[in-house]
């Protein structure tokens, strides 16, 4: 029970430390410094996605989509045991996955840190089907929201 109610708080934990103005959604708009921690332990993180026409979104620490932070970011993803997956399987679908990262329009003002520590490790992203697309950020920043292969024109 003390392990499964740990994971559901960490899940809990982990979705809250994101932060996201999807594309065609408003910014979000942090006035001054922001700090995203998701420590999760003995560690499983899946996120998978059955259909056409499809996306599978993982983010732990993130900024997805349009952020704007006035101040400092901090981003730190810790895990332990870990494994973490990312799957989306259908024609035409993606799957995303950003541990301590920036991905889309995101703009900040001051200094920017990500930390992305897992001890056990192992991070899966995947895509399976007809054009489909998997990205995988970790510690790093990416312009384009949904740009497989550099491809900025893609989107969800």
């Amino acid at each position: 029970m003390k392990t499964t109610l740990s994971l559901c708080l960490s899940l809990v934990l982990s979705m809250v430390t994101s932060n996201s103005g999807a594309t065609g959604y408003d910014p979000v708009l942090i006035s001054g410094s922001s700090t995203q921690i998701a420590s999760i332990n003995n560690s499983t993180i899946s996120n998978t996605v059955f259909g056409n026409d499809s996306t599978a979104q993982q983010n732990l620490a993130s900024n997805a989509g349009g952020v704007v932070i006035t101040g400092n970011s901090l981003q730190m993803v810790a895990a332990y045991g870990s494994f973490a997956r990312n799957e989306v399987i259908g024609s035409e679908s993606m799957a995303s996955q950003n541990f301590s990262s920036n991905m889309g329009d995101t703009q900040i003002s001051g200094r920017s840190m990500q930390i992305t520590s897992m001890q056990g490790t192992y991070a899966y992203n995947s895509a399976q089907g007809h054009s489909t697309y998997a990205i995988q950020n970790v510690a790093s920043n990416n312009a384009c929201f949904s740009c497989p292969s550099g491809n900025c024109n893609f989107r969800r």
